[in-house]
């Protein structure tokens, strides 16, 4: 199990090659079966390229058995100003298509500012995988993260996921953002929460709101 670490305060990455330049809080392994209570917050990158990534929280496959993630905070993007990728929370589904994954009350917050020219997104959840059996309920997904380019203002998100059927299940969760609710694929923006269950079915009974 993944139980009660603290992680902050990191920046890592390569100033010259960009693929290197990649920051991970906690990069939850596929056998653990409980991800819970655990602290991620200031992280950064050294390249301010916007192929650079920072991930806060990162699950790949989970077990044959569950993976159960809950009662983690993250909170990320307050002290970055540059072009860079933010995930708080997310999910590389790997080989995880019939490992069920259960993600449970759990705080992100995406806060900050980008640079003028920033093309770079930001989400506090995001499903890099397909056709999974994810559970989520119950989390507060909160993206406050401000664009300083008014061309890509819509770059900041609560949710992203590849496919509109990604999820199991996903529901009751509290939504915060700025630029838009949901990432479909490449270009499918979900600006609303009744667009995004209208498109995916999820969220139904979530509520955008300030969580305070």
């Amino acid at each position: 199990d993944v139980y009660k670490r603290q992680v902050s305060n990191l920046s890592a990455g390569n100033a010259v090659s960009i693929a290197a330049n990649k920051t991970i809080g906690l990069d939850a392994i596929g056998n653990s079966d409980k991800v819970e209570k655990n602290l991620v917050y200031n992280l950064n990158a050294i390249n301010n390229k916007a192929t650079a990534k920072i991930y806060g929280l990162r699950m790949n496959a989970g077990n044959a058995t569950g993976t159960t993630v809950q009662n983690n905070m993250v909170r990320l993007g307050t002290d970055i100003t540059t072009n860079a990728l933010i995930y708080g929370l997310t999910q590389n589904a790997a080989t995880a298509t019939t490992n069920p994954i259960n993600i449970y009350h759990n705080s992100v917050y995406i806060g900050g500012t980008t640079p003028a020219t920033a093309t770079a997104s930001s989400f506090a959840f995001k499903r890099e995988g397909t056709k999974g059996l994810s559970d989520v309920r119950n989390n507060i997904f909160a993206n406050q993260r401000v664009s300083g380019n008014s061309v890509k203002a819509e770059n900041h998100y609560a949710i992203g996921i590849l496919n509109a059927d990604d999820f199991k299940d996903c529901d009751f969760n509290v939504l915060q953002f700025t630029g838009a609710l949901g990432f479909i694929g490449i270009d499918n923006i979900q600006a609303t929460q009744a667009a995004w269950t209208d498109e995916t079915t999820y969220d139904p009974n979530s509520q955008v709101a300030d969580p305070k």
